[in-house]
């Protein structure tokens, strides 16, 4: 048997220098069913998000610390080598940071994470319950 699903990312960072651009990338994150942290000082500047957004976006104080599995990005070029050398030095595994394409989308493939399960019974005569552990 085989098994193949795409999985939210877990939580991702949203880092925008406008609140259209920030409100674009929360949507983003939680279309695909992702969590959303956003720096503190960007969340206080928009507006109160609906019920069901405000449940799945938190605020974070210090990126070096908040716990984040991908960061979607919108600022000039200097700003984001910045945020790629403070993503480099820190512990874990490495955060990928991406950028909304020419058409201004952040594409879904990006924000999820693919599992694939293949379960092999052949070994055992096609009986799996020969293959479990008691």
């Amino acid at each position: 048997e085989n098994l193949y699903r795409r999985e939210p990312r877990g939580t991702v960072l949203c880092l925008a220098q406008s609140q259209q651009e920030l409100v674009r990338q929360i949507e983003a994150a939680i279309v695909t069913g992702n969590h959303v942290v956003v720096p503190s000082e960007q969340l206080r500047e928009l507006p109160a998000l609906p019920a069901l957004l405000s449940e799945r976006v938190r605020e974070v104080a210090d990126l070096r610390t908040a716990e984040f599995h991908a960061i979607l990005f919108h600022g000039d070029a200097e700003t984001l080598l910045g945020i790629g050398r403070d993503m480099a030095v820190r512990a874990g595994p490495i955060v990928p940071i991406h950028v909304a394409g020419l058409d201004g989308v952040y594409p879904s493939e990006w924000l999820v994470q693919e599992r694939s399960i293949s379960t092999n019974t052949t070994a055992a005569g096609g009986n799996a319950n020969l293959m479990m552990i008691s």
